[in-house]
């Protein structure tokens, strides 16, 4: 696991909290992440450009290349900005908290951006839900660093995810703790089917089940059109865990890896009478 160093300097955009965050309202927030190369690519160019279609450019490069977080809280940003440091640093294997760890790029930029405010709880729920799978969820997005669907939907994979490994909450679920919760399940599930909640162990010993069990390895194949890919495996079991409909599964699935699925295929998956063997983890 990558060391957690000192994270760089943190820009922030968009509203005077202090109006608009009203006592009791929530707001949508974003972080994007940005490699130190991009950063010093877009730099150097920017130095050297002048035009307005060349600016353009460079913003469509930053766009393209960085990495995306949405969430959703009733607190300040900067509160709710030390709860994913916290959680960071308690070792989570949420793809955000790893991406803060330095896991996936050497990070350079690091912005925060209110992107909603003043909202009621439904709003919010609502506006994240669909943001997150517009934008940033992991399975449609590879540069998205949300792991589940936003809003009730999310809370909704939560209590399902923690009933299906056997945790035991011991606070009630609600839309400030959620992810925290999350973490929590997330290690108990992986120390469960591998004795540990480190990804680096947790890919060793799949690696291992992959060549010791025949039968793991033949359900498991994904190299044939007609075929799950393990991605997808991943993400049907999180969507329908979240209360995506069977339809609305099918066709987002159908987005991932050029697969030749049916719904068929899908129903036996979700019946747990395919795919069994692949251990049901969010990593």
């Amino acid at each position: 696991m990558a060391s957690c160093a000192r994270l760089p300097r943190l820009w922030s955009t968009g509203f005077d909290e202090k109006n608009v965050l009203r006592e009791g309202s929530h707001q949508i927030y974003s972080h994007t992440i940005l490699s130190k190369l991009h950063r010093s690519l877009i730099d150097r160019e920017m130095a050297d450009g002048t035009d307005k279609k060349a600016r353009n450019g460079y913003q469509k490069c930053y766009q393209s290349n960085s990495l995306l977080y949405i969430g959703r809280t009733k607190q300040t940003w900067q509160e709710r900005y030390k709860q994913h440091r916290y959680d960071m640093g308690r070792g989570s294997n949420l793809r955000f908290h790893r991406a803060l760890r330095g896991e996936f790029c050497e990070i350079g930029v690091l912005e925060h951006i209110i992107e909603r405010a003043g909202l009621t709880e439904k709003q919010a729920l609502d506006i994240e839900e669909k943001e997150i799978e517009k934008r940033s969820l992991h399975s449609l997005s590879p540069n998205g660093l949300n792991m589940i669907p936003g809003g009730n939907a999310g809370l909704i994979f939560v209590r399902s995810f923690a009933k299906r490994t056997d945790f035991v909450m011991e606070k009630e679920l609600n839309a400030e703790n959620a992810e925290s919760v999350l973490v929590d399940v997330q290690q108990f599930s992986l120390k469960k089917h591998f004795n540990t909640n480190l990804i680096e162990r947790m890919k060793a010993a799949v690696s291992r089940l992959w060549a010791e069990n025949i039968y793991y390895r033949i359900n498991a194949t994904t190299n044939h059109q007609n075929r799950f890919s393990f991605r997808q495996i991943l993400a049907a079991r999180i969507w329908h865990s979240s209360g995506w409909d069977k339809e609305k599964i099918l066709e987002h699935l159908q987005r991932i890896d050029d697969k030749k699925i049916g719904m068929e295929q899908l129903e036996k998956l979700l019946k747990g009478e395919t795919y069994a063997s692949i251990p049901d983890v969010l990593v």
